[in-house]
Parts: structure tokens; sequence; C-alpha cells
């Protein structure tokens, strides 16, 4: 499941680092737990042996890491657009690749969306290739018919084939599963996105996600009605998750079609000043008493803007008396360069997300203004 900025799964609980992948955070949302507190659960419920409950374990781990690829599908298909990825998050309904952006584009929407089943589809191909073969070599006794071998049940129980031949051909249904599940056209999954993609060539895009919205929402509401009625919680509270994501990602959706046409050059605030690298402290605090500017923009000899000095550095070189150090000794490297055709999506993702305090507006290199991280957050605050 790819998705934009922030999810719920950021908003409702901590997530547990797991190291990075092609540079992206890989992160392992509390609600996971849920499901692994349900499997020791089910086990005593089903009578379940101890080696057969730590087998699925070990299959839920494999099976996790085929949904991390899926995510990181997704993020490399992304990517070819130049769309970047903040973190991958696993959680209970599978994963989330927090995209930087959804594209726009219904095309390059669909190959984002696609690109995370078709790992699974891969993957499930290649592992069906290696049960073939073993099935030709004589792994087993009796080579299963087609049609038992696309029934796990019956392959399962009747064959009761070698553990690890059953480990693979597990691991190969979670996979062929995943592809399945995640095409659903249930808004803000795969699925959904596909949906929506499709649709937006005839509709537009804010009508297409408005129908792909209402239809992820009925068909959670029968996810969490099919959990009632045969008694599988499980299914209820991905079905309440999907939900909720769904309507979260409408609200951002209507709210990044609200700041869509506003660019950085109706965000500029052309109150500052420019001081050379080589100056003193001193310089500048004299200047912001005398003209209450507090943000200065430092370049070197060549007029290129390597630093900024704002309020805060200001009051660090009074306090720590340091009027007669070099301004590079205070000056702050935390910028962010904008083009002055940036739009305000772009704009809020290079300070508020990346936590930059200052932008500097640039229009074919020449500075045309700042934009500041506080003014950025309270237009969506």
């Amino acid at each position: 499941m790819s998705k934009k900025g922030n999810s719920i799964l950021g908003m409702m609980g901590f997530t547990i680092p797991l190291g990075r992948i092609m540079r992206i955070p890989m992160k392992l949302h509390w609600s996971i737990f849920i499901f692994l507190l349900y499997i020791p659960f089910l086990g005593w419920y089903k009578n379940i042996e101890i080696a057969e409950i730590i087998t699925l374990f070990i299959v839920i781990i494999f099976v996790l890491g085929s949904v991390l690829l899926h995510e990181l599908g997704h993020s490399y298909a992304a990517k070819k657009l130049g769309i970047d990825t903040y973190d991958i998050v696993l959680s209970l309904i599978g994963g989330v690749a927090r995209l930087e952006k959804i594209p726009e584009d219904p095309k390059e929407e669909f190959k984002v969306a696609i690109a995370g089943p078709l790992v699974n589809l891969f993957i499930f191909s290649l592992l069906c290739i290696f049960l073939l073969i073993s099935f030709v070599v004589g792994v087993m006794d009796v080579t299963p018919s087609m049609k038992v071998f696309l029934n796990p049940l019956v392959f399962l129980d009747q064959f009761e084939p070698p553990i690890f031949i059953a480990f693979i051909y597990i691991v190969a249904v979670a996979n062929f599963a995943l592809f399945l599940f995640n095409l659903l056209p249930v808004f803000p999954m795969d699925g959904g996105r596909i949906f929506r993609a499709l649709m937006s060539n005839k509709m537009g895009r804010p009508k297409a996600t408005r129908i792909a919205t209402i239809t992820g929402k009925f068909l959670a509401l029968v996810m969490v009605g099919g959990g009632i009625f045969f008694y599988q919680p499980i299914w209820s509270f991905v079905g309440i998750f999907v939900f909720l994501m769904a309507d979260i990602e409408y609200r951002q959706e209507k709210e990044s079609l609200k700041y869509k046409d506003i660019k950085a050059e109706a965000l500029l605030n052309t109150v500052y000043e420019r001081a050379k690298l080589v100056l003193p402290m001193q310089n500048l605090i004299n200047r912001h008493f005398e003209t209450d500017i507090s943000t200065f923009l430092i370049e070197d000899s060549k007029g290129k803007i390597v630093g900024v000095v704002d309020e805060n550095v200001l009051a660090t070189a009074m306090r720590e008396g340091g009027e007669e150090v070099a301004i590079s000794h205070y000056m702050s490297q935390r910028f962010a360069l904008i083009n002055i055709n940036d739009d305000f999506h772009s704009i809020h993702n290079s300070l508020v997300r990346e936590d930059k305090p200052i932008g500097v507006v640039m229009d074919y290199g020449e500075v045309k203004g700042i934009i500041e991280k506080e003014f950025v957050s309270k237009q969506v605050g």
C-alpha cells in the first residue's frame, strides 16, 4: 500500500525502527503485535501443537518480508518518477510506504500502485516454479494434481508434504493472497488507487477520489460485519482500520487540492538582509537593533547563500558573548532552496516535514525572498 505524508499509522501510536533499505527507514507498527498475540490464542483455541505455532510464527516473519518487498516495489516505482519515500511501516493491515507525494497523473499513479502487487505475483510465480520442479524430481511420493495444488487445505492435509515444502507452499499462497487482497478496490489500498487512476481519466481526480473513498468505506464496513457474523474479530479490526484510513486519505486529498495552486511567489517574505560570511556577529546584532530585521542570509565571496542567521541564532550569540566571533561560527546551514514556481505541497515538505526553519526562494539563481517554516505551518494548522 502506497501512501503520502502523514498516515493513520503515524497518528495512532509508536513504531519500532528496523533499519534501512535503499536508504528508506523501516518501521514496525504496534498493531502488528495484536496479530502476533492472536496466533497463540488461536493455537490454544484450536488445540494446535507448540511446534506448529512456532512454525506459524516463522512463516509470518517470511510473509512480513514479502510485505516489505511489496512496499519496496512501490518505493522503487515512485523513485523512478522522482518521488522519495519517507519510511515504510509494517502493520496489522500490511505495509505502508509513505511517499513524498502520490502522483497526480493517472498513468503514474497506476504504475506506483500496481508495482507492489506485481512484486507479490513475482514471488508467488518464483516459488511455484521451485515447487513444481521439486515435484518433478520426486521430493514427494505422489505429485499432486493442479486442482489439489491450488487448494491449500487439501494439499496440506492429504499429502502431508515435507516441512520445507509446506513452508515454501504457505509463503507462496500468502503472496498470492497478498496480490489478490491488495487489488481489492478499497481506497486507499493499492486496488483503490488503481481504481481511482482508471476513473480519473474520465471524471477527474476529485470525483474519482470521492467515489473510490465511498467504495472503500462500504467494503470496509462489509469486512467489519463479516468479522462479526463469522466470529473473525481480526477481519473487523482490519475493516475499522481501512475505514479510518480511507477517511483520512480523503480529507488529505481535499486539503491538497485546496493548496494545489498556491506557489512560492504568493508566500514570499522580503523582510530580510544579506550579509558577508567574513563579518563578525556584532555586525548582524547592530543591524538587528537598528532595523528590527531578524533574518539574515549569509553569502560567500561569490555571492552564494551558504547559511542563515535568525532570531534564535542572534540570541545565542548575545547570550554567549560571541559578538566578535565570525558569522560562520554561529550561522545555521539548515535551510531549504525553493524554486519560485514550487507549489505549496513541495514547500511544506521542504520546510515542515524536513524541519528546516527557513526556505530561500530562488528564480534562475537570483534570491527573491524567504519563506519561514512557522508561516507555512500556520497555513494548514
